[in-house]
């Protein structure tokens, strides 16, 4: 990831709200990301960009970033429309994270730098998703202030694996059948995020 802190692009603004095309944020996409950066089209109306971070088993999670800009290759003029970043699946983009782990960047001036920072912040958060060290599999990030012994004010991993149950028969030879348990092993992360909007 490229950490230089002069990427700009022409200037265009109406009430403050910065104007890009497609060409222009891709440039920026891939001054930050300059071999990983890929625009995956539009979807849902507006171009989405793409960096893969981590495999993870048989998936691959990455950073998207929904730009703002529809389909016809310039960003809203809306102040509203800000650029969206989560970790999600790829291709889809299914979050592999809660919501409230995305981050949101005005399109005001120097939206550029602070795109680089949010997109720094969900990468090395995605650094941290690692197999469970009880049963192994893939743990998933959890937002902070839910249950565990992790939970409170940081993100942190929690396993929702769930065990393959039992198979037991009542007295009179029916067929029981036994749920697993969630493993439920968490492990804290360190503290990588700021606020949620940039």
């Amino acid at each position: 990831m490229n950490n230089n802190t002069n990427i700009t692009i022409p200037a265009h603004s109406r009430g403050g709200v910065e104007i890009f095309t497609a060409a222009e944020f891709d440039m920026v996409m891939r001054e930050i990301a300059p071999t990983d950066a890929r625009c995956i089209g539009v979807q849902k109306g507006e171009y989405v960009w793409v960096i893969p971070v981590l495999g993870v088993g048989a998936d691959t999670i990455g950073v998207f970033v929904r730009s703002s800009i529809r389909a016809d290759g310039a960003s809203a003029e809306a102040g509203a429309d800000s650029i969206r970043a989560w970790l999600g699946h790829i291709p889809d983009g299914e979050p592999y994270a809660p919501k409230v782990l995305g981050r949101w960047t005005t399109r005001r001036k120097g939206w550029q730098i602070r795109l680089r920072r949010v997109v720094k912040e969900l990468v090395l958060l995605a650094r941290h998703i690692r197999p469970c060290p009880t049963c192994g599999m893939w743990m998933k990030l959890r937002a902070p202030g839910g249950s565990g012994s992790s939970a409170g004010t940081r993100p942190y991993l929690y396993c929702d694996a769930v065990g393959s149950g039992m198979l037991d028969f009542t007295d009179d030879g029916v067929e029981l059948v036994i749920p697993g348990l969630p493993c439920g092993t968490t492990l804290p992360i360190p503290e990588v995020s700021g606020p949620n909007t940039a």
